[in-house]
């Protein structure tokens, strides 16, 4: 039940993002659409993977539902309407991942489940999207590649424990992941040097950006009541400390929102000894648009942002 949940807000997410496309031209509510997409396709993966488990929450093989044969359509036609630069970045893209999970599986070894998977089929789909020009670069094998089946369950169990203290308590040493990491949580009770050496090992072996603040059955909550807001203020600043980033989830105007943090490998740099080149970079105006857009949208709710 409570992956059926899960789908409900990924759906309210994506018809929310796609009516303010349609309408606004947001390129913004665009990069929302995807990943409204990939939570209703991670959620479907799961609900896939406890049918074959003999649960009755399957509902048939993920490639074969109508929601997936829509996606195939729009990445067909997508990649048919790129620029011929976009395509070979694109394959460009995939003949490095390849490359990369050929060197990662060979080091695990072949009793790996990540081998298993690389090698049982998955290496090959790969190798035709990127050689046949009839060849469709959809998601699924991507997903397939963090995991599939026992392997992901696994693997999710195993991040479930570890936020429950099952695999060490605070302080513990934090070792380099054997394989791809899907499900991950950072504690709020840890260390900062615990959490430090996270960061470092998820950096290279997490798939996925969002890392929840908290245990599955004890999130870390958002809201300004006293003297709760004051613990608030310091997980913030601790988070942007190790060089991550923040969104909360849920309702705003409810005390229930929860705190999650995001992990992005392409780190900002500030040329402090270059600064005209960095007040005439185009992408610092692009982005400075951006912000004042927000703010401006923020002030129409009637809020207000203060730096102080």
């Amino acid at each position: 039940e409570a992956l059926r949940g899960e789908v409900a807000p990924s759906r309210r997410r994506l018809e929310n993002s796609l009516a303010k496309a349609l309408e606004d031209h947001d390129a913004q509510s665009v990069g929302r659409i995807y990943g409204g997409v990939r939570s209703f396709l991670q959620s479907q993966t799961m609900l896939d993977t406890f049918g074959m488990l003999g649960s009755t929450y399957g509902s048939g093989p993920l490639s074969d539902s109508p929601l997936y044969h829509s996606v195939l359509d729009f990445e067909r036609e997508r990649f048919a309407s790129a620029s011929d630069g976009k395509r070979e970045q694109v394959r460009s893209a995939l003949f490095r991942l390849v490359a990369a999970a050929d060197a990662h599986a060979c080091q695990l070894g072949p009793t790996s489940d990540f081998t298993s998977r690389w090698h049982g089929g998955l290496r090959d789909t790969m190798i035709q999207m990127n050689s046949d020009p009839e060849a469709v670069v959809h998601p699924l094998p991507f997903q397939q590649l963090r995991g599939g089946g026992s392997g992901q369950l696994a693997e999710m169990m195993k991040g479930m424990l570890d936020s429950f203290g099952a695999a060490g308590g605070n302080g513990a040493t934090v070792q380099r992941s054997d394989t791809l990491e899907a499900v991950s949580v950072l504690k709020p009770e840890s260390t900062f040097e615990e959490a430090d050496s996270k960061v470092s090992r998820w950096d290279e072996s997490l798939v996925d950006e969002a890392v929840p603040f908290g245990s599955p059955l004890s999130p870390f909550v958002l809201h300004d009541g006293e003297p709760w807001v004051h613990t608030v203020m310091s997980a913030m600043q601790s988070i942007l400390s190790l060089g991550l980033a923040y969104v909360s989830q849920g309702d705003e105007d409810s005390s229930s929102a929860k705190l999650v943090a995001l992990l992005d490998r392409d780190r900002a740099t500030l040329p402090l000894r270059a600064h005209e080149e960095f007040l005439q970079d185009k992408r610092r105006r692009d982005r400075l648009k951006d912000v004042c857009r927000l703010v401006r949208a923020a002030r129409k709710k009637g809020q207000r942002l203060s730096l102080s």
